[in-house]
């Protein structure tokens, strides 16, 4: 039985909703790129070292579908190839099935990580995670400088997806209504994301110096995330 859907069933914690969330993403982005493989293609590519292939092998091992038999070891396998591949949608699943306990011991220090790893590569999802992370002490020391760095970093990120979404929305297939119908869900729900983003990182603030502030924003401007992938 697939993750998601089980997820969508049981109201589980929000770690276990993320995990969902990041195997429906990884599902998507590997699916795209190689719709028409089945198993065995991806094993045989995935042997070869792409990461893509890697991603989809670990998606039927967590599926158990397809013919193939359900193994969470081997499903973990692959996507670690391809999150050590710099593979964001792998690495942020790896993060929340640690995170979540899920089918592995949970370890928050292995979930950080990964987050850490998504996050450096410009993911606004693993930005968010690893300045929770570092606010709470969570899988790494608490850092209240590199938890506004990554909150800031998030909330701009979240302005940015919005706006981007938005163009996208209405540069792209469609009726004049029917863009008007998404554009008016995403101005119900981005904006409120962007808020929250921002409370986050405020709220952070509370607890610190001036100095430890300006450090962290010196920081956000100063980083450049990682290429590739």
């Amino acid at each position: 039985m697939a993750i998601v859907p089980r997820l969508a069933r049981a109201m589980l914690p929000a770690s276990a909703m993320l995990l969902g969330a990041a195997l429906a993403s990884l599902y998507a982005q590997i699916t795209l790129k190689n719709m028409s493989l089945g198993p065995e293609a991806a094993r045989k590519c995935a042997e070869r070292g792409d990461a893509d292939c890697q991603a989809k092998l670990g998606w039927f091992y967590e599926d158990g579908g397809d013919g193939v038999e359900e193994d969470h070891p081997q499903a973990i396998k692959w996507y670690r190839r391809a999150a050590e591949q710099g593979l964001i949608a792998a690495q942020m699943a790896l993060a929340a099935t640690y995170e979540g306990g899920y089918h592995v011991p949970q370890d928050y220090a292995e979930a950080a990580k990964w987050y850490q790893a998504a996050a450096e590569r410009g993911d606004i999802d693993g930005q968010r995670k690893i300045a929770y992370f570092y606010w709470m002490g969570k899988g790494v020391p608490r850092d209240l400088v590199r938890a506004h760095m990554w909150a800031n970093l998030h909330a701009a990120g979240e302005q940015s997806r919005y706006q981007d979404n938005i163009r996208a929305v209405n540069a792209g297939p469609g009726t004049p209504k029917e863009k008007e119908d998404v554009v008016t869900i995403l101005k119900s729900s981005r904006p409120e994301l962007v808020r929250l983003a921002i409370e986050t990182r405020t709220l952070i603030e509370q607890e610190m110096t001036q100095a430890q502030i300006a450090d962290a924003q010196r920081l956000a401007r100063e980083w450049e995330p990682i290429k590739g992938r």
